[in-house]
């Protein structure tokens, strides 16, 4: 069993680098999880404090996805944000 498990750590260690060189676009969930934090102060647009629960329930029907912010300039912007906001991702542009 520490022989399988040492050459599965192995194989996807080797395996990381070579996938990496095959990426072709930007790494947008870097800090998604830091996005998704729970800051217990935060003011929200609607101008109250709410904890944890009350923006949770205010924000359950919210759809977002990854998208173009910037549809129209030469170069879009790979953003996450709300889906009516925002384009689709297009093969063959340039984005940021």
């Amino acid at each position: 069993m520490l022989c399988l498990s040492t050459l599965m750590i192995l194989l996807a260690a080797i395996a990381a680098p070579i996938l990496s060189a095959f990426q072709l676009a930007p790494d947008c969930t870097d800090f998604l999880s830091a996005l998704t934090l729970s800051e217990g102060c935060e003011l929200m647009e609607g101008g109250t404090y709410l904890d944890l629960n009350a923006r949770a329930r205010l924000l359950k029907d919210v759809r977002l996805k990854i998208g173009d912010g910037d549809p129209g300039g030469d170069v879009g912007k790979v953003v996450i944000g709300r889906e009516a906001d925002l384009e689709d991702l297009k093969g063959g542009r340039l984005y940021q």
